[in-house]
């Protein structure tokens, strides 16, 4: 197992406080090209992908590209690594046939363009391509011509699932080692396309593909890159997640994307840090004990009738009192300011409870999912709730926070019984002032709450760090104030 990495800040905040890690763990590995790529065991393991328009099906069935890094940890025979064909005989394969071979087929093995493979726990890169017209393959290594043109087989198309990482319809004739950045074109690539994937630098969506006919260009039908991402839309893969997504089609994977299934595999553990809205984590919370406590932010907080809190939050369902972030004095109802952003108690919707009384209180909202809330104080008189950039309630009664606050805790809290939040939570931004629309506007938008009245900004957790395998959840304000994960399974980074 490859060991985890840092990276500062990556993709998600300019604060060099946070060494952003990258965690493997289950089948999910380091990769060739960007941070994740796949390892089959060699004993059933494979990704299914259920047959769907756009995959070639074979013989004479048109022009295209299969592209793949690949590592084999012994240097055996008769291990496919993508296969569609209900056998070796019909449709077509990428993968081993004797020893220190690779072979790219189209209508059957025994006619397969060939290329030297003994290395083993080496990234290989290999392209097959397939000329339909004049009834021939190719097949590259490390963007070098390895054979070819040679001439395809006899057998049948196919059109049952494609699998990679064993023959099509069986769990048999498995790769042994890991693969990395997967992809089909509907026509041949160029040498130099293929040169330029080669060097390792490139992904597969980084160039136009050649022309199929005079002004129609060509297609990548199918890209794994196997890189996680953020989860709306769900833009990436997740390593405690079975699902592979196609990329090509990612903004909304509908009926034609390729979406693929591990079987036989292993996930990571994670815990309770999950996939993010906003950047690459979230924290999941259970409803039943769990929370994070951050206590340092109350004293910040402290007699304030001007403040904002910003949240982006994940819940299934409606419920009574599912508190998403508290403050309090030693657990007096009568001090206390809690958010509910799912509530049922008066009716669903967002519900505040603020010294001692329901003020906010939204009764006849439908969404779930993720949603963005804010809480915005302009004045001890004035309040207003915000979901998605909109004001849903407001309220005018007098209320100023507890001059002694002592207890802050984001998705639940152990001083009131059964208030406890059920769902993920991403995006947690605390401000000693009010924000404006434009800034409500801005966030919603997916402006990071760091990159808004920042000066003012109390705390911030992007739930980026520190991570799988921590019960720390990084403060990114700049001023320290980083809460516990408490009653929480933290997982691993493996």
């Amino acid at each position: 197992m490859p060991f985890p990495f840092t990276l500062y800040g990556a993709n998600r905040s300019s604060n060099p406080a946070c060494d952003f890690t990258y965690c493997y763990g289950g089948d999910w590995v380091q990769g060739k090209v960007g941070n994740y790529g796949m390892n089959f065991d060699g004993t059933s393991d494979f990704i299914n992908i259920p047959s769907g328009s756009g995959i070639p099906t074979g013989l004479s069935d048109g022009d295209f590209s299969v592209s793949a890094w690949c590592t084999q940890n012994d240097d055996t025979a008769w291990l496919l690594l993508a296969h569609r064909g209900s056998s070796w005989g019909v449709g077509w394969m990428l993968g081993k046939g004797v020893s220190s071979t690779m072979e790219f087929s189209v209508g059957g093995y025994t006619t397969a363009a060939q290329a030297s493979f003994s290395e083993t726990d080496t990234w290989t890169h290999f392209v097959g391509t397939y000329d339909s017209d004049a009834g021939t393959v190719k097949i590259y290594k490390n963007g070098e011509l390895a054979d070819g043109p040679t001439a395809d087989g006899s057998g049948a198309k196919s059109t049952t699932a494609l699998r990679i990482g064993s023959q099509a319809t069986s769990t048999a004739y498995d790769w042994d080692g890991d693969v990395d950045e997967f992809a089909i074109w509907d026509v041949q690539l160029t040498p130099a396309q293929i040169s330029l994937l080669s060097t390792g630098s490139a992904r597969a969506d980084s160039f136009t593909p050649p022309e199929v006919s005079p002004g129609v260009t060509g297609s990548l039908l199918l890209y794994y890159d196997f890189e996680i991402g953020d989860s709306n839309p769900v833009s990436g893969n997740f390593p405690t997640s079975t699902t592979v997504y196609d990329v090509v089609t990612a903004s909304f994977h509908g009926p034609t994307a390729h979406t693929g299934t591990m079987n036989n595999m292993e996930v990571a553990d994670f815990g309770d840090w999950s996939q993010g809205y906003k950047g690459k984590y979230s924290l999941k919370f259970d409803g039943v004990n769990d929370y994070v406590v951050a206590n340092q932010v109350a004293t910040q907080m402290q007699g304030l009738d001007k403040f904002s809190i910003s949240f982006w939050a994940s819940g299934s369902s409606y419920s009574t009192n599912p508190a998403a972030f508290v403050l309090s004095d030693g657990g007096n109802a009568g001090e206390a300011f809690l958010i509910y952003p799912y509530d049922s108690t008066g009716g669903d919707g967002i519900r505040v409870y603020y010294n001692g009384a329901t003020t906010i209180d939204e009764n006849s909202a439908t969404r779930l999912g993720w949603n963005h809330f804010v809480y915005v104080a302009s004045s001890a008189t004035d309040h207003k709730a915000y979901a998605n950039g909109e004001v849903v309630d407001t309220d005018t009664t007098s209320k100023t926070l507890d001059g002694q606050l002592d207890e802050a805790s984001i998705g639940g809290t152990d001083y009131f019984t059964g208030q406890y939040f059920a769902g993920k939570l991403d995006e947690v931004g605390v401000w000693n002032v009010a924000l404006d629309t434009a800034a409500i506007d801005s966030l919603h938008s997916g402006t990071l709450c760091n990159a808004v009245s920042s000066s003012n900004l109390v705390a911030y957790y992007d739930m980026e760090c520190d991570g799988p395998g921590s019960s720390n959840l990084k403060d990114m304000s700049g001023n320290d104030l980083s809460g516990t994960l408490t009653y929480m399974t933290t997982g691993t980074c493996g």
